[in-house]
């Protein structure tokens, strides 16, 4: 059985809004991207992480101060790992459980059709199986080597075999799936390339954070990190 939902269908990103400079304190901190100065983006990450500021309220801040501030808060907000989508379900007839994390890439490419999707990633473990799944805008038919690249590290290969229906490729078996998951923990960007039925894919997905909600997979699949 396959879990995969339509990269376009994963998400819908509802925007908090912001009246007279009040934050909304439930806000996703990456809404404060939407702010138009550095000081207001760093009001906002401050409100919506909880972070109090050293100086007294409208005392003056220097620009090196303020880059600090703001290389903390991001770095504090990239450890949280907002951007994966958790889900999570349970088996009232055999005590299964299964855990679901998911994130979009950061880039887009044209489906058969010409229009731009994301693509998404899965880590999950499902009926007491560990994969790694690749949801992707264009037809995938054959079990291919797929080339991907951590941060700067040297780029590597591991083998994947498409989905049913032919939406994505993944890493179905814990035996190889579990290791390919270690290696992205504290990293910040995945990068792979994909053979796909009429053109070459190449997708970004931003996986900081992700050390922080593996532990529900290894622990439903009863692996340890």
């Amino acid at each position: 059985m396959n879990f995969y939902v339509k990269p376009l269908a994963l998400f819908t990103v509802a925007f908090a809004s912001i009246t007279n400079g009040a934050f909304a304190a439930n806000q996703d901190p990456a809404e404060c991207h939407n702010q138009d100065t550095d000081r207001a983006r760093l009001i906002c990450y401050d409100h919506v992480t909880g972070y109090e500021a050293s100086a007294e309220p409208g005392a003056p801040i220097s620009g090196d101060e303020l880059d600090k501030n703001l290389a903390k808060t991001a770095d504090k907000v990239k450890k949280l790992g907002l951007q994966w989508r958790v889900r999570e379900t349970k088996s009232k007839l055999d005590e299964r459980h299964d855990v679901f994390l998911t994130t979009l890439s950061s880039n887009t490419q044209p489906n058969q059709i010409g229009q731009y999707e994301h693509a998404s990633l899965t880590v999950r473990c499902m009926e007491n199986t560990t994969s790694v799944l690749f949801g992707l805008p264009q037809y995938i038919s054959d079990s291919q080597t797929v080339r991907y690249r951590l941060d700067d590290d040297p780029v590597r290969s591991i083998w994947m075999d498409p989905m049913r229906g032919g939406d994505g490729a993944g890493v179905w078996t814990g035996a190889k799936a579990i290791p390919f998951i270690k290696q992205m923990l504290g990293k910040n960007e995945l990068i792979l390339s994909f053979k796909a039925y009429s053109r070459g894919l190449e997708f970004t997905f931003p996986i900081y954070g992700l050390k922080g909600h593996i532990n529900q997979v290894a622990e439903a699949c009863k692996w340890k990190l």
